[in-house]
Parts: structure tokens; sequence; C-alpha cells
């Protein structure tokens, strides 16, 4: 299956990354085109135990790639998965910046 995971933070490459280990084609989309060229060089910029091996495993064969290309990125998957920080406010009542969210779906 062909899945676009929006975001390379921790939650986004680490998802990303066991997705593609489990076969699927996986694109990641960040804004930030110094990641993304840190991440095609082969660089993991977080850690996470076993997940430099995963992801070696996974960038070599074309599982896993990146981009900062939206259109491509939303032509990629059929799957898109959302994975932008969300800022929780800790005041009562409880409640959730989602301005990241309403961005990468405005600009797709």
């Amino acid at each position: 299956m062909k899945i676009t995971v929006i975001g390379t933070g921790y939650v986004g490459l680490v998802s990303g990354t066991c997705l593609a280990d489990l076969g699927n084609g996986v694109l990641c989309l960040d804004i930030n085109s110094e990641k993304i060229e840190l991440l095609n060089s082969g660089c993991v910029p977080i850690h996470e135990p076993g997940l430099a091996e995963v992801f070696q495993r996974n960038v070599a064969p074309g599982r896993l790639q990146f981009t900062d290309d939206v259109a491509a990125s939303v032509a990629h998957g059929l799957v898109q998965i959302i994975a932008v920080a969300h800022h929780l406010k800790t005041a009562v009542p409880l409640t959730c910046n989602m301005s990241l969210q309403h961005a990468v779906l405005l600009s797709t």
C-alpha cells in the first residue's frame, strides 16, 4: 500500500519507518527542506533504539522516501497520515491548538 506521512518528527518518522518495514511504500513529507535533505542523506535525527537499522533497511530498497513537495506527497498516498505537532494547553478547560493540522489540510 502507498502511504503518505505528513510530518517527520518523532511520531511521523517512527511511524513511517515502521509502516515501510511492514512492506508499504511510504513517502514522508515535511516543510523543513533541511530536515528532508538530512533524511535523504541517510541520517536519522532522533534517537529511538533500533530505529537507525530499520530506517536504513527501508530506505535502501526505496520503501521509505522523503520529500518537501506537498503535491507529490498527496498524489502518492492512498492513506494520508497527519503526524504534526499539536499544542495541548494545560489550562482548564483543556484545549488543543490544531492550527498546524488545519494548515496541512488547507495546503493539500
